[in-house]
């Protein structure tokens, strides 16, 4: 018997057999599609790698619209971008944003660029506003009146859509019969040219301080996604937001709500409302957190999620769109950043303002 035999007979355990991988995690399905590494689903392992997130570069001659006209003489942190697309049909970027009336309420008005910093608005004369009928304000069909309140525009639009609903939008605030605002309530909306909208049946209602809303369809899912703010009804005045996610195959009926991010930081206590947007097979989400007990800052924020449901808030300490220098348009509030994914860049278009939240005073350097 040779050493290395007398070694074996020694051994008390039984010679190591292979059997294979039985209880092995299966192997990730990515197909063809790009992968983006900015979470760790798809890592093994990693050593030596340090994660950052790089905030966004800013135009430096931002603000790019600031309120002009006279129907937007009183407004509330410079307007709130709703909706951004890139229209290749002729070649514009187009921005739908409302602001606050004098005479009370919210419409909606559209602007529009050929390179995203250069915008334009166009005198539509569509509906009389502040006296006037040469305005950006959009028009809501059959009632024939201004598209009031939030009109949030549905990204990653399916192929299968007819002409006249080349675009989509939820969000709208319908009207009955005999012309009142039925509030509380949310509908959807289509349009062809994204200046005259024609009101879809159906809805929901808005929740406890529901608002707010991104829409994205998801070509893997086959369904409309919608993410909105509520708010926790046992909560103080003010306090207690998260963001709810809610399906839906037609626009018209919704799944129920199922809260999808609720952060309780004790230095940033709240998320004011979450835009998202879907890129590479991934959900974007764009927190707005809110400190609501000291200064009531705001600032945007990045989180991630591979479904929709669960979501990474990885960089809870570092704004994506940080507030600008004191003196700034942008000092004290960015928010509402509505994008536009190019294949060589993605543009945030987002509002800004030098007024803390829940303040309501007229500042002129405010601006989008």
């Amino acid at each position: 018997m040779s050493a290395r035999d007398e070694s074996q007979a020694e051994q008390p355990w039984s010679p190591w057999i292979t059997e294979g991988p039985r209880d092995a995690e299966p192997a990730l399905k990515v197909g063809r599609r790009w992968q983006l590494l900015v979470d760790t689903h798809l890592l093994a392992d990693w050593q030596n790698v340090i994660r950052r997130q790089e905030p966004v570069v800013k135009f430096d001659g931002n603000p790019i619209i600031r309120p002009d006209l006279p129907w937007e003489q009183r407004h509330t942190y410079g307007g709130f971008p709703t909706g951004a697309i890139y229209d290749a049909q002729d070649g514009q970027f187009r921005i739908w944003y409302h602001h606050t009336l004098v005479t009370g309420g919210k419409v909606t008005g559209i602007a529009q660029s050929h390179d995203g910093l250069t915008w334009t608005k166009p005198d539509l004369d569509l509906v009389e506003v502040a006296g006037q009928r040469r305005n950006n304000v959009c028009r809501l069909e059959p009632m024939g009146v201004p598209v009031w309140q939030d009109i949030s525009i549905v990204q990653n639009l399916p192929a299968d859509r007819s002409p006249e609903k080349r675009l989509l939008a939820v969000g709208i605030t319908p009207f009955a019969s005999d012309g009142q605002r039925i509030n509380g309530w949310r509908s959807a909306g289509y349009s062809a040219d994204g200046h005259i909208w024609h009101l879809m049946p159906g809805g929901e209602r808005a929740g406890a301080g529901g608002g707010n809303l991104a829409c994205i369809w998801d070509d893997d899912l086959e369904q409309y996604v919608l993410f909105q703010r509520q708010l926790t009804e046992c909560a103080g005045a003010g306090f207690g937001r998260y963001i709810v996610r809610q399906t839906s195959t037609d626009l018209r009926d919704w799944s129920p709500r199922v809260t999808v991010l609720n952060p309780m930081d004790p230095r940033w206590p709240e998320v004011e409302s979450m835009m998202a947007f879907r890129h590479a097979g991934l959900y974007f989400g764009l927190p707005q957190m809110l400190e609501n007990r000291h200064r009531r800052e705001l600032e945007v924020h990045l989180a991630i999620s591979r479904d929709g449901i669960h979501w990474e808030h990885p960089f809870p300490d570092q704004a994506f769109i940080p507030r600008g220098p004191e003196g700034s348009f942008d000092d004290m509030t960015t928010w509402f950043a509505q994008t536009v994914v190019r294949p060589d860049r993605i543009h945030f278009f987002y509002a800004g303002g030098r007024l803390r939240h829940g303040d309501r005073a007229r500042t002129a350097d405010d601006g989008l």
